[in-house]
Formats: C-alpha cells, structure tokens, sequence
C-alpha cells in the first residue's frame, strides 16, 4: 500500500520522494523531509479554472486516506482529521516541507509550516495579514492529533517545536489532552 498524506489547499500540488536527513546518536530517532509539492502527489477535487482544493501525497510510513478541504482547511495525517483542526488559510497556504520526526523507521510525530490568514482591527477597516505557524502533530496508528503550535516568529522556533515533538508526543493524549501554544500564534479551528 502506498504511503500518503493529504495536504488541502488552494494551489496545484506534486511531490517529491522523501528524504532521509540526520539521526540522533544513540536514541534510533531520524528526521525525514517531504515536499508538499511534486510529482507524487494526487487531486483529489478542485473548484474549476484550475484551482485545486484536494491532493494527497506520499508521506513516510503512512496508509491512505481522504479529508474533505473545505472542512479542514489544513493538513491532515490522521483518518479522519477529528483532531486535526484546520485554520483560515492566507495565499501561502504551507510551508514546502513537512518534517518527520522518526523512532527506529517509524514516523511518531510531523512538524509544517502554516501559513495562517488573521483579521486585524485596524481604523477604518480591518485588515488581514499572514501569521505563521508551526504546527506539531502526534502520528499514532490511524490517528493524530495536534499537539502544539508554535509561533513561527519566536527565536529558535523550529528548534522548539522538535523539541515539543520529542518530548511530549508519548504523554499527549490525543481527544482530552489542549495543544500547547507557544509563543503567539493565531487560533486554528480548535
């Protein structure tokens, strides 16, 4: 069976294969990267004059699945994205990679980047502007569940989230357990 991910947007999408990076000395974690664009990825749905809504794409040790764009409005790694809120999505969408955080092969936990449209209240009108955001997911089994978010704009931000990933993922209990906010980063559709 073929390892995917659903990554929802507004935007064309192909992939590429992933890619093994580092490994941490002694503890059997690795980090893998993926696109989320490139020749593997699949539409799923689009609103005509060329707008895709829906793709999926290979991910790393991952079963397919389907999510429906409109309602998530974010990516999804588990069945049914139940715990996966999405948020309002600025032009951007995602970043270009999604990280994996591996043990022995087996992916536990992902990290992407989120490209999140927020209003403002300003005078005379509001306005939108584009947060990003880190975003943590707990990969377990069939399901997952965010477990942080993570200001973009914080110092060592990409470090933290890893670090929340690492140390956290094992105690977080997807369905009861709230997604630490680190930083300030904008609401998703909790």
């Amino acid at each position: 069976m073929n390892p995917e991910i659903v990554v929802l947007a507004a935007a064309a999408c192909t992939f590429a294969f992933p890619a093994l990076a580092q490994t941490s000395s002694g503890t059997g974690r690795t980090v893998a990267y993926t696109e989320t664009s490139g020749k593997t990825c699949k539409t799923l749905s689009n609103q005509g004059e060329g707008e895709i809504v829906e793709w999926k794409c290979r991910g790393v040790g991952r079963d397919p699945f389907f999510i429906d764009a409109v309602t998530l409005g974010g990516v999804a790694f588990g069945k049914d994205g139940e715990h996966e809120p999405g948020f309002t999505p600025s032009q951007e969408f995602t970043g270009k990679k999604i990280e994996w955080r591996l043990q022995n092969g087996k992916p536990y936990a992902t990290i992407y980047r989120a490209y999140v449209n927020v209003e403002v209240q300003s005078t005379p009108v509001p306005k939108s502007i584009t947060k990003q955001v880190l975003v943590v997911t707990k990969l377990n089994g069939e399901n997952a569940c965010h477990i942080a978010y993570v200001d973009a704009s914080i110092q060592n931000a990409n470090a933290k989230a890893a670090e929340i990933a690492d140390a956290n993922v094992s105690l977080f209990t997807c369905g009861s357990d709230k997604p630490l906010r680190v930083g300030n980063p904008p609401a998703f559709r909790d």
